[in-house]
Parts: C-alpha cells; structure tokens; sequence
C-alpha cells in the first residue's frame, strides 16, 4: 500500500524501494516482482538504456513466468540495446505470438522486430 501511495504521488525511487521490499519478501510472487520491475523501470530517464538493475528485475520476472509480457518487451529492448538482435528477436517473436493482431500492442512489437532488421 505504501509502495502504491509513493507512486501515486510521483515519488518514484521511494516507490521502488517500497516494492523492492516487498519483492524481498515474496521472491517466487510473480506480481510482486514485476511490481518492483516496473517501479524500477519508472526511475529511468526517457531515452536512457535500461540499467542493469532493471534488466536484473525483469530476468527474475522471466524465470518465474517465461510468458510473462512485460517482462518479455523489456528484456527485448535490454538484449537490443546491448546489440543482442538474436535474444531480442526471440523474446520479441514469443512475445507477439501471445498478442492478438489487432492491438496496438502487437503492432508496437511488431515495429520493434522490424526495427531490428534494419
């Protein structure tokens, strides 16, 4: 509750370490975890690669639910932002066979993928 207040008020690094505590706590909960990835992810700059703490989060995400979307999607910016085009189209190409065709969602990865051979 104190994380989710923290992020309601814009306190962003407050709230990730509210949900890094928590993910502390439950570390085999899926939701917790991505909680925590996704309040990380919130106190990275527009434009700025996504640290290794980040992508750390994400990784734990992905071991406890290898379908897991956001997971999938930032992982896949992480291994394209390193270069990675191999492990980035894979977790992409996973990710858009999960997504109905006709979503903005899928059309966004899909650009992401194309994006990669170019």
């Amino acid at each position: 509750m104190l994380a989710r207040s923290y992020r309601v008020l814009g306190r962003r690094a407050e709230a990730a370490e509210a949900y890094g505590k928590l993910a502390r706590k439950l570390p085999e909960d899926v939701e917790a975890q991505l909680d925590y990835a996704l309040a990380l992810l919130e106190t990275v700059p527009a434009q700025e690669p996504l640290p290794e703490r980040v992508i750390a989060a994400f990784e734990k995400v992905n071991r406890l639910d290898a379908t897991q979307p956001d997971a999938l999607f930032y992982l896949g910016l992480a291994a394209a932002q390193r270069g990675d085009t191999a492990r980035a189209r894979d977790l992409w190409s996973r990710l858009l066979s999960m997504l109905p065709a006709d979503t903005p969602q899928y059309k966004e990865v899909k650009k992401q993928l194309d994006a990669l051979d170019s």
